[in-house]
Formats: C-alpha cells, sequence, structure tokens
C-alpha cells in the first residue's frame, strides 16, 4: 500500500499549471502528480549520474578525434 504525501503552500499559478497538464493527460491531478513523481523517482539524481560516470572506464580511441572527424566527411 502506498503513502500519502502533501505539498503545502503550492503557488495557485502552479496549481493551475499542473490541473491544466492533468486534463490535456486525460488524467486527474492526483494521477498526473503520481505519474509525474513516479518519473522523476525513476532518473538519478545529478549525484547518483555523475558518480556512475566516474565508475566507468575512460573511453579511447584508436584515431584522433580529428580523423574520425575528417573520414566521416570524406565518406559523404
Amino acid at each position: 500500500m502506498g503513502v500519502t504525501v502533501q505539498i503545502p503552500d503550492v503557488p495557485e499559478d502552479v496549481h493551475r499549471r499542473l490541473e491544466s497538464r492533468a486534463v490535456a493527460a486525460g488524467l486527474s491531478l492526483p494521477e498526473y502528480l503520481l505519474r509525474e513523481v513516479i518519473a522523476a523517482a525513476e532518473q538519478p539524481s545529478l549525484k547518483e549520474w555523475l558518480e556512475r560516470l566516474r565508475q566507468d572506464p575512460p573511453t579511447t580511441f584508436s584515431e584522433s578525434p580529428t580523423e574520425i572527424i575528417r573520414a566521416e566527411r570524406d565518406r559523404r
């Protein structure tokens, strides 16, 4: 079972925009917000993303970037 989250002091103009987006998506405001919260939670934070990036091995190329670009241009 899920939990309830409340957000106090949402500015009226923000509420109107979110409600409008929910209507456009054919959803109630709570359905729309839940979808958006789930999508946000599935994305890594900047800190998480940078940590993953640091763990990747460095990329090396057999040719210099200049040579790769020149070869790509020559193929056209």
